[in-house]
């Protein structure tokens, strides 16, 4: 082989190997998108719970400052 044949083989080479390397990183940035998604809707759900939970909890147990001042405070067994 002469010298520019493989140069010429070595280009076809590189590209190739560029080409495979986008494909496998466009599937590994789509596979994370889709997981970055779920955990962050997963997240938003949680959230929407918690603060669900808290409003709850806030209406049977209010906190002492939202209590009206010589309000007094019952303890539980």
């Amino acid at each position: 082989m002469t010298p520019l044949e493989l140069r010429h083989k070595l280009g076809t080479l590189a590209k190739q190997h560029d080409d495979e390397l986008d494909a496998v990183e466009k599937e590994l940035r789509g596979k994370y998108r889709l997981l970055r998604r779920a955990v962050v809707m997963e997240a938003g759900e949680e959230v929407c719970v918690n603060a669900e939970l808290e409003e709850v909890w806030d209406e049977f147990n209010p906190r002492r400052s939202e209590l009206p001042p010589g309000t007094p405070l019952v303890e539980y067994d």
